[in-house]
């Protein structure tokens, strides 16, 4: 199986995320979710293919969402709106999924205070070796993949900016909308993923 390694095309997109998800729940069709945030250009980008582009990377991290994940991600308070899109993009993109597990929640456990590019490097040299195509990228986009991976966590309130991980606070609320409490939560710097949070 090949990475998917578009998510190189911005960060986490929280605001536009929760507006197409909210007019998802009105419409439960993703094709006219699509065609009006064309239409309306609702992720302000600057080009036609720009807001094509960006709203069919968004549209596709929201559609690994289930009915009770999109709710809190519209009506969720904003921790748990950002681990709603934060989850997203981990099921969209297994690159970023395994960095998470593998890298994040295992530097938390291990008592590992922060991330750094060296992370990201190793992380990426090892995957490389079993995907082939990942040798091939250009060391440019090595580093866009990286900033943005980065910038992502930073905005899900996962790292600060200075690269220390900011342990998840997982309500009650949050882990019952989940489809897959063990999997999902691995996602996150969690140190037990059975554990309840604050409700």
């Amino acid at each position: 199986m090949k990475y998917r390694m578009s998510f190189s095309t911005g960060g986490l997109f929280l605001r536009e995320s929760i507006l197409l998800a909210e007019m998802y729940l009105e419409t439960q069709e993703w094709k006219l979710v699509r065609q009006r945030a064309t239409d309306e250009n609702l992720v302000q980008a600057r080009t036609v293919s720009s807001t094509n582009r960006i709203s069919g990377e968004i549209i596709g991290r929201l559609t690994s969402l289930y009915a009770e994940e999109l709710d809190l991600l519209v009506n969720g308070a904003e921790n748990e709106q950002k681990y709603v899109a934060w989850l997203s993009i981990c099921r969209r993109y297994t690159f970023v999924g395994e960095f998470a597990t593998e890298c994040l929640r295992e530097s938390h456990l291990l008592l590992k205070q922060s991330l750094a590019n060296d992370d990201f490097d190793v992380f990426f040299a090892r995957k490389a070796d079993w995907q082939p195509e990942l040798e091939n990228l250009k060391t440019s986009t090595r580093k866009r993949l990286r900033q943005v991976l980065f910038k992502m966590l930073r905005e899900a309130k996962l790292l600060d900016d200075s690269g220390h991980i900011i342990p998840a606070l997982i309500t009650s609320r949050f882990q019952a909308a989940l489809q897959n409490p063990a999997q999902d939560l691995s996602f996150f710097p969690v140190a037990n993923s059975s554990m309840r949070g604050t409700p």
